[in-house]
């Protein structure tokens, strides 16, 4: 026999379930913008927000907006993009794709596909955002950067303000042996064992394998790395230490805050300043950025001024 009751329950039921059902869809198709007759729907601000550093609330109303506003430049881009005709084909987005995977050594299919999920998108994912950047580059570069020509007595004046950043610079190569007070009874204690080290240095004793061995100190798993600098960079009293060194020597032993020490010169080396000329092509390159970056913002608040835009979140 039919029960009624139960066909009844059951009906209810499933009429709860489409309705909850149709409410999310509706929710995720909800209109949350409209740019000059083209929508934004809340699915699409949803999709960017979950794309947003780790720590960024994107419940929050105000990061909700933020993000808002830029999908609406995005659509601005792609409304003039479609409007000049310009387009982006899957061989470009490839091969910057694979460029991508070289420079970030993902050559391995089985790597790529690790770093993709760490960043939570997948590969369609990743090809959408190279193919919008490449779209948006060439549409930035039609409407402002083609529009940037620099005189010669600006490029000179860039030279002469910054000749320090075309060469003549000396860099030197460094790797130290530390010994802390922490590593004796006390510091004089410290000092004695330094002594002893810098002893068997002179002696003919490798430095890097005496560093490894015998230092403490953090670059000492380095072998006594410190790592390349620009002369000017380094702390004075190790400048004056290591100024008049040459390669392969090695200083005195030196007091430092919280031991002693011994510096080693590697090698140094002196950069050529390049001439005016020679800097030409990294000065344009150099200007071309920083109008790039000053001409885009105001080209981009003029298409929003004289595009239709509203904001129904």
């Amino acid at each position: 026999m039919i029960n009624f009751s139960k066909l009844i329950f059951w009906g209810l039921l499933l009429a709860l379930v489409g309705a909850a059902g149709m409410v999310q869809a509706e929710m995720a198709n909800r209109i949350v913008a409209v740019v000059n007759n083209e929508i934004i729907t809340w699915m699409d601000l949803e999709g960017a927000l979950k794309g947003l550093p780790p720590g960024m609330d994107f419940r929050n109303p105000e990061v909700q907006k933020q993000v808002l506003f830029q999908l609406i430049d995005q659509k601005l881009l792609e409304i003039q993009s479609k409007k000049l005709g310009l387009q982006v084909g899957k061989e470009e987005v490839t091969a910057a794709l694979t460029r991508i995977r070289q420079d970030q050594g993902l050559g391995r299919d089985e790597d790529f596909a690790a770093a993709l999920t760490r960043q939570g998108i997948s590969e369609e994912d990743l090809r959408r955002r190279i193919h919008d950047q490449i779209l948006r580059f060439r549409l930035v570069s039609r409407e402002v950067g083609s529009k940037i020509i620099f005189s010669e007595e600006r490029i000179r004046d860039y030279y002469q303000k910054n000749v320090e950043k075309f060469g003549g610079v000396e860099r030197i190569h460094l790797a130290q042996i530390v010994i802390t007070a922490s590593e004796a009874p006390d510091r004089e204690a410290a000092r004695a064992r330094i002594e002893a080290l810098k002893a068997r240095l002179d002696q003919g004793e490798d430095f890097k394998q005496l560093a490894k061995t015998a230092a403490q100190d953090p670059a000492g798993a380095q072998s006594g790395e410190l790592g390349v600098f620009e002369i000017n960079e380094i702390d004075p009293s190790l400048k004056e230490t290591v100024v008049s060194l040459k390669p392969g020597q090695v200083s005195p032993v030196q007091p430092i805050e919280q031991g002693w020490r011994i510096v080693k010169l590697l090698e140094r080396e002196k950069t050529e300043r390049l001439t005016l000329e020679q800097a030409r092509e990294k000065i344009q390159e150099q200007l071309y950025q920083e109008e790039m970056e000053a001409r885009y913002g105001q080209w981009l608040q003029k298409l929003r001024e004289r595009s239709s835009i509203q904001i129904l979140l």
